[in-house]
């Protein structure tokens, strides 16, 4: 997820758990909206991406990237 449950009740200054149920699927939604959007994964992982060649830069899509396995 983008950003905690607890993170997000700090900024809506909610301190109970009545709301909990809602505010994870609405931060579900979010998260769902914005890796679509974006067309990245902020989960972090193993990626691979598909890009075509013959250029001098290579963009990828998730980052900041750690290691690169390799480019073929």
């Amino acid at each position: 997820m983008i950003d905690t449950l607890a993170n997000v009740k700090t900024a809506l200054l909610i301190s109970g758990t009545a709301d909990d149920t809602l505010l994870n699927r609405l931060l579900a939604g979010a998260d769902a909206y914005i890796t679509q959007h974006t067309e990245r994964d902020f989960e972090g992982g193993t990626f691979t991406e598909l890009h075509p060649g013959g250029r001098g830069v290579l963009i990828l899509r998730n980052y900041p990237v750690s290691s690169v396995t390799g480019v073929k």
